[in-house]
């Protein structure tokens, strides 16, 4: 094969790749305008710029630190293996492959775009699952992107079935700007957030940034707390 025709294929391969790309993204953004319906003009120019920080990060491992926050619930909880998990913005199926690789084959995520059949698209402000639904519902650096915090705890605890575990990674004492809108400052401020209706803290911590815990450029708080319902 000579080598201009060799070429002219890796181009037409290149070019195909970048149309599926363009494609896919089109299909996002198709979505997004479906779930900002009924929204006002503010929160749809909110899931825009998530939208837009999701994709960025849509490849990237969430490595060291998923994997310390899932063993930790798992030790804290022994899950039955067909404990119901949600798992809200994983970006992509990494922390599921995780849960499955842990025997917890009944994990779903959630967030504002999709490459895999177990990710649903859908807003973590108005979830789709009916009430006392999940026994697990992890959170790894996705509360600090709330448009409405209490919107999305309350979301939370309907979702979550009574004695439900929550784990929860956040960074704190950090500069909020674009796609980061929350600094909850510490862990007291972030369990407030979920009071009354903690019914336990089984696990906390507390990371400065760049240690061998926290791979992160900012401090982290991580907790695993079990859930009380009303009534």
């Amino acid at each position: 094969m000579s080598l201009e025709r060799s070429s002219g294929i890796i181009k037409n391969a290149l070019s195909l790749r970048e149309l599926q790309k363009k494609l896919a993204e089109f299909r996002h953004r198709a979505r997004l305008w479906w779930l900002g319906l009924g929204h006002d003009a503010r929160h749809q120019a909110y899931l825009r710029v998530q939208l837009e920080r999701t994709l960025s990060k849509r490849n990237r491992d969430p490595g060291l630190r998923a994997r310390l926050l899932i063993d930790r619930l798992i030790e804290l909880g022994a899950p039955a293996q067909d404990a119901a998990v949600l798992c809200i913005g994983p970006r992509n199926a990494s922390e599921l492959e995780y849960f499955k690789s842990k025997a917890l084959s009944n994990v779903v995520g959630i967030d504002l775009f999709s490459q895999s059949p177990d990710i649903l698209v859908m807003d973590m402000h108005c979830m789709t699952f009916p009430d006392d639904h999940f026994d697990i519902i992890y959170a790894s650096h996705s509360l600090e992107h709330a448009y409405d915090v209490h919107k999305v705890v309350s979301e939370i605890i309907r979702v979550a079935r009574p004695g439900a575990l929550v784990a929860i990674e956040t960074p704190v004492q950090y500069e909020t700007r674009g796609a980061d809108l929350v600094d909850f400052g510490n862990l007291q401020n972030l369990h407030a957030v979920f009071e009354p209706h903690i019914a336990q803290v089984l696990w906390s911590d507390e990371q400065p940034p760049h240690t061998l815990w926290n791979e992160n450029g900012t401090a982290v708080v991580r907790t695993v707390f079990s859930i009380r319902k009303n009534g």
